[in-house]
């Protein structure tokens, strides 16, 4: 069973993730890239690099 504490964990990593994945965004935005662009530079397919930013 999980506990109060278990429950608090994935609540921070949770919103450390949407953190990270609006910072990824905001620089793709920055640099005028699509997804499909990142997604080509960093060698992946278009759905992983939407899976980045949350």
């Amino acid at each position: 069973m999980p506990t109060s504490t278990d429950r608090t964990d994935r609540r921070d990593l949770d919103t450390f993730l949407h953190d990270v994945g609006r910072r990824i965004a905001a620089l793709r935005r920055a640099r005028g890239w699509t997804q499909a662009d990142m997604a080509e530079r960093l060698g992946v397919a278009v759905q992983n690099a939407q899976r980045l930013e949350g």
